[in-house]
């Protein structure tokens, strides 16, 4: 499992790097929009399309860094009142039901990309696919991303420290 731990990173890396990537050029287009629009009176056809699709990607890839940091918004009302050895069974439940929901995900999201391979975006004219892939890639990743923690949820050093510091990881 150490070698799925090092793709999971790896892919993390080209993503964060990818999202920076996007996010620059988002600013970019978005403010060139906007100068253009407003003092020269000559906006861009395709920029206001250009940011959906942007923005659509930033959001999935943002779900994925939030959840491979564990920074989703959580209540711990119930695992908090369990005993340890029952909070990682429900630990593990909810990584099975995020696998599940990833592996539909995967189905429904490939399906509609290969559906969108000849169809056009309006002014960008680039596939639909394009902007769909995002959600077979973000499936993929998110299973990875549940199997690492399931591992980590079993690991004696994950057992060790949220045994000492009473919470679960």
């Amino acid at each position: 499992m150490f070698s799925l731990r090092r793709l999971v990173d790896a892919l993390f890396k080209v993503l964060s790097g990818f999202a920076i990537v996007l996010f620059t050029l988002l600013f970019v287009v978005v403010m060139t929009q906007i100068i253009l629009r407003y003092l020269f009176n000559s906006p861009l056809v395709w920029s206001d399309e250009f940011a959906q699709y942007a923005f659509i990607w930033l959001c999935f890839i943002g779900w994925l860094m939030a959840s491979r940091n564990n920074q989703h918004i959580v209540i711990t009302t119930v695992i908090g009142r369990v005993p340890e050895s029952g909070r990682r069974v429900m630990l593990l439940l909810i990584e099975i039901a995020a696998i599940i929901f990833s592996l539909v995900m995967l189905y429904e999201g490939y399906a509609i990309t290969l559906r969108n391979v000849s169809v056009s975006t309006a002014s960008l004219f680039f596939p639909f696919a394009v902007v769909y892939a995002i959600v077979p890639v973000f499936a993929v990743v998110a299973i990875l991303v549940s199997l690492v923690k399931i591992v980590d949820l079993f690991a004696p050093e994950a057992v060790e420290a949220s045994s000492q510091s009473g919470e679960a990881r």
